[in-house]
């Protein structure tokens, strides 16, 4: 009587994890951003506050 023995082997090879790209889109800067900074202006300068009401409608 002869025993046979085998074995069966199993590898198993883990893949490096790809890396996450971000896409940022550049902010907008708008007219209303700056309201304080508009708001402060407007109290020096009072024409200022139909200025800013007038490039804020405007703006695209």
């Amino acid at each position: 009587m002869s025993a046979t023995h085998t074995t069966n082997t199993t590898t198993v090879v883990m893949a490096a994890p790809q890396p996450t790209v971000v896409v940022q889109q550049p902010k907008k800067k708008r007219c209303a951003d700056k309201i304080l900074l508009n708001l402060l202006i407007s109290l020096i300068f009072p024409f200022w506050l139909f200025v800013w009401c007038c490039m804020c409608i405007c703006e695209k």
